[in-house]
């Protein structure tokens, strides 16, 4: 089938994708990450601009959209999914939610990001059971191009450097947004606490539901 990925950034998800054996639309906003993207995976096609409005070659059998969904504008984006799949396709949104594993680390963490970053919790995952309940379950539910609304849950563990561990943080808009001192201060900080090792229990947060 055909996938249209929307938000690719630099590829991560994507090269899943393609790994797979997936023929894979990426649109991505962002011309710098789009290049990157294209010169990871060059079988891939790929589309600068916004999901919006890009790319108009519908319809799909799958539309997939990792870690990018709630950038997407909420006017627009859900009744632009329902046009770019065709009935019976499948809508797959997808994120990763992490906190640190350990629970001295994990208090250091959090204590360093409130004196740099107020705001920012260290622990991001839904405290719901029921992942039906929070966004954007509910909104889903009410669509009526949608059915067979589901969420599903994968626990996994990632083990990071200090070094590796900002890293992954400065991809991520909630520290993008902050000033600069306050960002650099905080990755410094952290790049001591954690020294060689943070583990990271992760965990998936998956929402699926079918084109009608």
């Amino acid at each position: 089938g055909r996938v249209l990925e929307a938000g690719a950034g630099t590829g991560r998800a994507t090269a899943e994708l393609v790994a797979r054996g997936l023929a894979v639309h990426a649109v991505e906003h962002d011309p710098s990450m789009a290049s990157v993207l294209s010169s990871r995976l060059p079988t891939v096609e790929v589309s600068v601009g916004g999901f919006e409005t890009e790319p108009t070659d519908g319809p799909y059998d799958l539309l997939v959209s990792a870690q990018a969904w709630h950038w997407m504008d909420p006017h627009l984006r859900w009744a632009r999914a329902a046009s770019c799949l065709r009935p019976g396709a499948a809508l797959a949104l997808f994120w990763n939610l992490d906190l640190p594993g350990d629970d001295a680390q994990r208090a250091l963490v959090q204590d360093a990001h409130d004196r740099w970053t107020p705001g920012i919790r260290v622990d991001d995952r839904p405290p719901v059971v029921d992942l039906l309940a929070e966004w954007p379950g509910p909104h889903l539910a009410e669509l009526p191009e949608f059915t067979d609304l589901e969420a599903r849950r994968y626990a996994w563990e990632r083990s990071l450097s200090g070094a590796d561990y900002v890293e992954l943080l400065s991809t991520m808009s909630a520290y993008n947004v902050r000033p600069a001192e306050a960002r650099e201060g905080l990755f410094a900080e952290l790049r001591e606490i954690v020294g060689d090792q943070i583990l990271l229990d992760m965990e998936t947060v998956l929402y699926l539901a079918r084109r009608v």
